[in-house]
C-alpha cells in the first residue's frame, strides 16, 4: 500500500486544505481514519466539512486511537491504571527491594518522588520500545539516590514488565498498540481504508512501528506544515523547520514514502509583526483586551473562529485576562486550554489545609495538644473556599480570625469542641490508611453548603471541586484500602497527583474570539494572532534538570532529549506566527516579586529577522504600567457622607504625613479600608523574621549610637566607631536595652530559637557592614543637626519626622531616611518633566488614570515632602537621601534627590492632596503593588 507525505506551506490554511482533501477523498475509500496530534483541529475540521464527509470519516487524537486499538484488538483487555494507582504501584515496587528503599530515604514521603520519576521514565521507555535495549548504568556524577536506581534499572524494569502484564498506562498503551496493529484481526478490519496522520511533528518508535504495520494493509497520507517560501535566511543558522526534515527522514527508515510539496507561489504575503514589552501580567492582559476588543468590533465576520485568537503559553495569565471580559458581553469568547489545578482557589485551599494539618500533627506528637502556627492557620482562614461551607464552619472561621487579630500570638491552640476543628480538621488528623483518607475527603465534601454551590457565581468553583472528587477522591477506591498512610504522606501523595492536573476548558460553540493554550493551537491558523508570555522558561519551557536521568543517558538510551523538545516548541511557535496575517508577540521584562522575566530567544530571532528585512531597528511597544486593571469594569465607589467628612476633618486638622499621602497615591481603595473604615490588614507572620520588627531595631540602634554626636562634626573615624558599636549591640541580641512601648520587639526576639538568633545577627551585621563601607567610601565629614526631627510645611499641612538631618558642605542641609528594605523610591525625572509640561491639561482631572500617571512618575512622595519641610525649617538648599541599610550592592545603598525641581514635585503633591479633596470617587488602582497589599486577601479588584 502507498504512503504519501504532503509538505504544506505554512501560508496555506491547514484546516481548510485538509477539509478540502477529505471532501475529495471520501469517494475513493471505504473508510477514512483521521488521526490528529490534538483535539482542537478536529473541531475546526468538523465545522468545515460537509455532513456526508463527516459521516464517513472517523476522527481521533493519537492518544484516543491507540486506546481504541488496545480495547478492541486485545485478546484480554488490560486494566488501565489511573495516575494514582500508577504512582503507588511504583512506590510498592521500590518497597519490595528493602535495600533500595532505605537508600532512597527509608520512608514513603522521601521515596515517593523517586517512585514518580521512575514511573515517568518507564512510561517513555515503553513508548519508545526501548525495554529490550535497557541496561544498568554506573554514572558517577548522578545523585546518590539516582545512582542506586540507575545501577538497578534493568532489573527494576523487568519486575515492572512482569507485574504490568495485565495493566497498562500511557506509554504502555502505545507499546501494546504497536504490536496489535500487526495482527490479522486489525488488518482485516482496515482493508480499503485511508489513514490520515496530521500534525505529528515528533514520532516515537511505537508510532513509527504502528505506521509501518498500517502501511501493509492501508494507504497512509501524512500531512505536515513547513516553510516552503524561505521565510528565514538559512545562512543565519536558525533551522526552525529542520524538525520536519528530521521527521520525514525518520519516517522513511520505516516506510517508503512519496513526498509532495503544496505551495502557492502567488501567496507570498508576509506576516506583519508587532512586539510588546510589559512589566507585569496585568499590564499585558490590559493590552491584550484592548487589541481583541478593537479587532473584534471592527471585524465584518464576528462569528468566524479563524479571525482572532489569543494564545496563552502560560495558563496563569488566563484569569487576569478574563477579568476584562467579564462585563463585556458583546465580545464572544471561546476558551480551549488547560488551567493548572494548583493555581485555582480549590488547589490553594487544599494546600493550605494540609499545611495546617501537618503542623498540628507534628506538634501533637510532642505536646498532646492541637496547636498550629498562626501564619499557616491564617492562610487557610483567608481562603475564598471557606465561604462555601456550611454556616457552622464559616462562623467558627470568622471567630478564629478575630481571636488571631486580638491575641497577635504566633501559635493557636484548638479546643476539641470548636466547630472548625470538629467539623473540618479532626477527620484528617485521624488518617491512618487509604480508607480513612478517603473518608476524610468525603467528610470535607459533606461540609459544603449545596445551596451556595448551586449559585451561578460559584459554578466554576463547583466544577473544579467535582473534577477533584472524580480524579482523586473516587480513585482512592482503586487503592488497597488498608495501605498505611499518615497526614504527611497523604499530603505528598495528593500534591504529586494534583501538580500534574489541569482543569480542561473545551469551548463550544466554535465561533468568535479563540483563547487557547500553545498545544491547543497546533495546526490552526488565524488572521490575527496574539501570543502572550513569550519569555524564557515559558517559550521555550525551562531546561529542568532531571534528578534521575542525566541528559547524556537520555541520549544514549534513545529517549527524547531537551534539545528535541525545544525544536518542537520552536516549530509550533514559528508555524503559528508565520501562518497569520498579523502577529502580536508579547513578553514581560524586568522583575516582579520573585519572578525575573527574560525575553525569549524566539522573540530575539523574530526581531533580528525583521530588522534584517527592514534594514532598520524594529519598534517594540513598551508598557511601563497597567494604568487601570479594570478599564471597563467599575473600579470605583462614590464618596458618601462618611468619606467626605473624613477628608474635611483631615484637611481641617492638618498634620498630613508623607506615608498617608503615599498610601492614598498607591491605591485610594486601600486608603479607604485602612484610614476610613478602620479595617485591620492581614496579619503577616513570617516564619523567621518580621520585617517591621527588624526595621524598628535597626532604626533604634542608629538613633542611639548617633545621639552622642548631636551638634558635632562627624568624621570617618566617628562613623567607624558607630559601626563598631552597632555591631556590638547586634552581638548582644536577643538582649534589647531600649524602650519597647508595646513589648512587641522583646516578644519577637524571645520567640526566636538559637539558630534564628545567630542568623539574625549575621544578617544584621552584614547589612550594617555593607552600609558603612559605602558611607565611609563616598561621604565627607558633616555636622549632625538632628535625629527623629519633627518637621512641618504649613501651606500643604504636611507633618513628619526625619530620621536624621545633617549640615554638609556650603551650609547645605541633608535629610536622611533609613530604609531596611530595597526598591526604587526616587522619581523618574524625565517622566516628571513631561507630566509637568502637560500639567495644565491633566492636573485638573481627578480620575484614576491621571493619579496612576502621577504614581508612575513620582514613586513615593516621602523625600519630596521632607525637602519642602526642611527648606521651610532651615531656609537653605536641601538634599534628600534614602539610605538602604538592607541593600546588598554598594550602588543600591544611597538614593539622592536635590531640591532643584522641588516646585515640580510640589505640584504633584498638591495634585494628590487635591485628588483626596475633589475626586468624587474612591478608586481601586490594581498593579504590581497589590501582591504586597494588606487587603489583597479579600479585595475584589486583586
Amino acid at each position: 500500500m502507498s504512503v504519501k507525505v504532503y509538505k504544506i506551506d505554512i501560508g496555506f490554511n491547514f484546516i481548510n486544505y485538509i477539509a478540502l482533501q477529505l471532501n475529495k477523498l471520501k469517494k475513493d475509500y471505504r473508510k477514512i481514519i483521521f488521526i490528529s496530534a490534538n483535539r482542537r483541529p478536529i473541531r475546526f475540521i468538523e465545522k468545515t466539512i460537509d455532513l456526508d464527509t463527516a459521516l464517513r470519516v472517523d476522527f481521533y487524537t493519537i492518544e484516543d486511537f491507540v486506546k481504541d486499538i488496545v480495547i478492541n484488538y486485545s485478546d484480554e483487555i488490560p486494566t488501565v491504571h489511573s495516575k494514582l494507582e500508577r504512582e503507588i504501584y511504583f512506590l510498592e515496587l521500590i518497597q519490595k527491594i528493602p535495600e533500595l528503599y532505605e537508600k532512597l530515604g527509608g520512608n514513603d514521603v522521601k521515596v515517593f518522588p523517586w517512585a514518580k520519576r521512575l514511573s515517568k521514565l518507564f512510561d517513555e521507555i515503553d513508548k519508545q520500545l526501548l525495554g529490550d535495549k535497557l541496561k544498568d548504568f554506573y554514572y558517577v556524577e548522578a545523585l546518590d539516590e539516582a545512582k542506586e536506581i540507575l545501577e538497578n534499572l534493568k532489573s527494576l524494569y523487568r519486575k515492572y514488565e512482569k507485574d504490568y502484564k495485565n495493566f497498562t498506562y500511557n506509554g504502555n498503551i502505545f507499546k501494546r498498540a504497536s504490536d496489535l496493529t500487526s495482527t490479522d484481526k486489525f488488518h482485516d478490519e482496515f482493508r480499503d481504508t485511508l489513514f490520515i496522520f496530521s500534525g505529528l511533528i515528533y514520532l516515537s518508535n511505537s508510532e513509527l512501528k504502528m505506521m509501518k504495520n498500517i502501511s501493509e494493509t492501508a494507504d497512509i497520507y501524512f500531512f505536515v506544515q513547513t516553510d516552503l517560501q524561505e521565510r528565514e535566511d538559512e545562512t543565519l543558522g536558525f533551522d526552525t523547520f529542520k524538525i520536519v526534515d528530521n521527521l520525514i527522514m525518520k519516517l522513511n527508515k520505516y516506510v517508503k514514502s512519496d513526498i509532495e510539496e503544496i505551495k502557492d507561489d502567488k501567496n507570498t504575503a508576509e506576516t506583519e509583526f508587532y512586539f510588546y514589552q510589559f512589566p507585569d501580567t496585568h499590564s499585558e492582559a490590559a493590552e491584550i483586551f484592548k487589541i481583541v476588543r478593537d479587532k473584534y468590533r471592527a471585524s465584518d465576520d464576528k462569528k468566524s473562529p479563524e479571525k482572532l485568537a489569543v494564545v496563552l503559553p502560560d495558563a496563569r495569565t488566563l484569569f487576569p485576562l478574563l477579568a476584562y471580559f467579564d462585563k463585556n458581553d458583546d465580545l464572544h469568547i471561546n476558551i480551549s486550554m488547560g488551567y493548572p489545578f494548583g493555581n485555582t482557589d480549590v488547589g490553594m485551599f487544599l494546600d493550605s489545609l494540609f499545611h495546617v494539618l501537618i503542623d498540628m500533627d507534628r506538634r501533637y506528637k510532642t505536646t498532646s495538644s492541637y496547636i498550629v502556627d498562626s501564619k499557616l492557620l491564617l492562610r487557610l482562614l483567608n481562603s475564598n473556599i471557606l465561604n462555601l461551607f456550611k454556616n457552622e464552619i464559616v462562623s467558627s472561621a470568622n471567630m478564629l480570625k478575630d481571636q488571631l487579630f486580638e491575641k497577635q500570638s504566633s501559635t493557636y491552640k484548638f479546643e476539641e469542641s470548636e466547630d472548625f476543628f470538629r467539623l473540618l480538621l479532626v477527620k484528617f488528623l485521624e488518617i491512618k490508611d487509604i480508607y480513612s483518607l478517603r473518608k476524610s475527603f468525603l467528610n470535607l465534601f459533606n461540609q459544603f453548603d449545596n445551596k451556595i454551590l448551586q449559585k451561578d457565581k460559584y459554578k466554576f468553583t463547583t466544577q473544579i471541586l467535582q473534577y477533584f472528587y472524580n480524579e482523586v477522591v473516587e480513585n482512592l477506591n482503586l487503592l488497597n484500602s488498608e495501605r498505611k498512610v499518615d497526614v504527611l504522606f497523604s499530603y505528598h501523595l495528593i500534591k504529586e497527583i494534583v501538580n500534574d492536573m489541569t482543569i480542561p476548558f473545551e469551548g463550544h460553540p466554535l465561533e468568535g474570539i479563540q483563547i487557547m493554550g500553545m498545544l491547543e493551537a497546533r495546526l490552526l491558523s488565524f488572521e490575527n494572532i496574539i501570543i502572550a508570555d513569550v519569555n524564557e522558561g515559558v517559550l521555550p519551557a525551562g531546561d529542568k534538570i532531571d534528578p534521575l536521568l542525566p541528559e547524556e543517558i537520555k541520549v544514549e538510551l534513545g529517549l527524547t532529549s531537551f534539545k528535541e523538545k525545544e525544536m518542537l516548541m520552536r516549530y509550533n511557535f514559528f508555524r503559528l506566527v508565520y501562518s497569520a496575517k498579523n502577529a502580536y508577540v508579547m513578553y514581560k521584562s524586568g522583575a516582579t516579586g520573585v519572578d525575573k522575566y527574560i525575553k525569549s530567544r524566539f522573540v530575539e530571532q523574530l526581531i533580528l529577522l525583521n530588522e534584517l528585512k527592514a534594514k532598520k531597528e524594529f519598534q517594540v511597544y513598551t508598557h511601563e504600567l497597567a494604568l487601570s486593571k479594570f478599564e471597563n469594569i467599575d473600579n470605583k465607589i462614590a464618596k458618601d457622607g462618611e468619606i467626605k467628612e473624613h477628608f474635611k476633618k483631615l484637611f481641617r486638622e492638618g498634620n498630613i504625613s508623607p506615608s498617608r499621602i503615599n498610601y492614598y497615591m498607591q491605591c485610594p481603595y486601600a486608603y479607604y479600608l485602612k484610614y476610613i473604615k478602620g479595617v485591620k490588614g492581614r496579619i503577616k507572620l513570617d516564619e523567621d523574621f518580621e520585617a517591621d520588627k527588624l526595621g524598628t531595631i535597626v532604626h533604634k540602634f542608629f538613633e542611639e549610637n548617633f545621639k552622642n554626636y548631636l551638634d558635632k562634626r562627624v568624621t570617618k573615624e566617628d562613623l567607624e566607631y558607630i559601626c563598631k558599636s552597632i555591631k556590638q549591640e547586634i552581638d548582644n541580641l536577643p538582649d534589647y536595652k531600649y524602650v519597647d512601648k508595646d513589648g512587641s520587639i522583646k516578644r519577637f526576639l524571645k520567640k526566636l530559637d538559637n539558630f534564628r538568633i545567630k542568623a539574625l545577627r549575621l544578617i544584621l551585621k552584614y547589612r550594617i557592614e555593607t552600609y558603612f563601607e559605602n558611607i565611609l567610601y563616598n561621604q565627607s565629614d558633616f555636622k549632625l543637626l538632628a535625629l527623629e526631627k519633627e518637621l512641618n510645611f504649613d501651606s500643604l499641612k504636611l507633618h513628619g519626622f526625619a530620621d536624621r538631618i545633617d549640615e554638609i558642605e556650603n551650609g547645605k542641609i541633608r535629610v536622611i531616611d533609613y530604609k531596611t528594605g530595597t526598591g526604587k523610591l526616587m522619581p523618574y525625572k524625565n517622566k516628571v518633566a513631561i507630566l509637568i509640561e502637560n500639567s495644565s491639561d491633566i492636573l485638573n482631572n481627578y480620575d484614576d488614570k491621571v493619579l496612576c500617571e502621577v504614581r508612575s512618575c513620582i514613586n513615593s512622595v516621602q523625600m519630596h515632602c521632607y525637602i519642602l519641610m526642611a527648606k521651610e525649617k532651615f531656609n537653605a538648599e536641601v538634599l534628600a537621601e534614602i539610605h538602604h541599610i538592607g541593600a546588598s550592592k554598594k550602588h543600591e545603598v544611597v538614593e539622592k534627590l536635590s531640591d532643584e525641581h522641588i516646585e515640580d514635585y510640589k505640584k504633584l503633591i498638591e495634585y494628590i492632596l487635591n485628588h483626596m479633596k475633589n475626586s468624587g470617587y474612591i478608586y481601586a488602582l490594581p498593579d504590581k503593588h497589590c501582591e504586597h497589599c494588606d487587603y489583597n486577601h479579600f479585595c475584589r479588584y486583586f
